[in-house]
């Protein structure tokens, strides 16, 4: 019994090990031209990054994640918008980071929508959304394109004017992020538009790109069997244990 505990014990541990702390899933997304592969905030370098091209609208495009393998059952879709791409004279981000952060998506005048759906239902989300203006501040516009973010319901918002000029990633400039659960379908739903009225290049909501990462992992069913069978194994060691040492009085 002994020998059968240790080594159910030692198998449970080395299964819940791998589950809980086995990096978190992340899926990158980019609009626009230039082949990007960088960490941007939340990844690593060498890291798989979906691009998408079109400019009016993708349904349903499964995705994969930054490891390069299948997102399994996850898909994303965006509708309406317009593409910019090819913009590396108007951005001061390095090599690598500018094939990121000089193209994008926007909208201009009305909510446009983008939206993860085949995530784990009820589960919490990492989301970063990159948003960088297509000229330097200063310029009329360039500094106005302001980022206001809904995820299934909750607001996001960009509090200060993204700057075309930034060379890093700066929080609640030219980035945004936030934690979001996903609903009981296990959809991620993603409402942004300008503050600016209008229709003109002010009033742009600037996208570049999205990074969605999984968060509060928990124990796959294999480790949750495997776990109970050793709870049960160990009780069992237990209670012979004590029935062994305990004393019986006349």
């Amino acid at each position: 019994m002994k020998s059968i505990l240790t080594g159910v014990m030692a198998l449970v541990i080395a299964v819940m090990s791998t589950s809980l702390h086995a990096e978190e899933p992340l899926i990158n997304i980019k609009f626009g031209g230039g082949t990007y592969t960088g960490a941007a905030v939340a990844g690593t370098a060498g890291d798989t990054w979906n691009q998408f091209n079109d400019d009016l609208s993708v349904i349903n495009q499964p995705v994969l994640l930054s490891t390069g393998t299948s997102a399994g059952s996850a898909q994303f879709s965006y509708t309406g918008g317009a593409l910019v791409t090819g913009l590396a004279a108007n951005c001061s981000f390095g090599a690598t980071d500018k094939n990121l952060m000089r193209s994008y998506i926007y909208t201009s005048g009305s909510a446009g929508t983008m939206s993860f759906t085949g995530l784990q239902a009820n589960k919490s989300y990492d989301l970063y959304v990159y948003t960088q203006s297509e000229n330097t501040s200063g310029n009329n516009y360039g500094d106005g394109q302001i980022l206001n973010l809904t995820v299934n319901g909750s607001a996001l918002n960009q509090t200060t004017p993204s700057d075309g000029g930034a060379s890093t990633f700066l929080a609640g400039q030219n980035y945004l992020h936030g934690t979001f659960t996903a609903d009981n379908s296990g959809n991620l739903n993603i409402s942004y538009l300008s503050p600016v009225g209008g229709t003109g290049a002010a009033s742009r909501a600037v996208i570049n790109g999205l990074q969605l990462k999984g968060s509060s992992p928990t124990p796959e069913p294999a480790s949750l069997v495997l776990l109970g069978i050793g709870g049960l194994l160990a009780s069992r060691k237990l209670k012979k244990k004590s029935a062994e040492t305990s004393i019986t009085t006349p």
